[in-house]
């Protein structure tokens, strides 16, 4: 998973992420440790704490995908 495919605008976009790991925005806050309002809401998807949240998956899924083979079973 590149992370720069994920942000638009310089900051990471929830909408593209979810569905590239073939789940739902409100599973998708569930892991990260969010409310579903934070990655739903303009002005909480731009906070630091989201954004730090999705980098840090992102990174973690970035590591783990080259040995699983996709980025659905790194995320699983």
């Amino acid at each position: 998973m590149a992370i720069q495919n994920y942000a638009e605008n310089g900051v990471f976009a929830p909408r593209k992420i979810a569905p590239a790991l073939g789940t739902t925005s409100d599973e998708l806050a569930r892991s990260l440790g969010l409310g579903k309002d934070a990655i739903q809401r303009k002005d909480r998807i731009t906070s630091d704490r989201t954004q730090r949240r999705i980098r840090h998956m992102l990174e973690v899924l970035g590591k783990v995908e080259p040995r699983l083979g996709s980025p659905l079973l790194a995320y699983a």
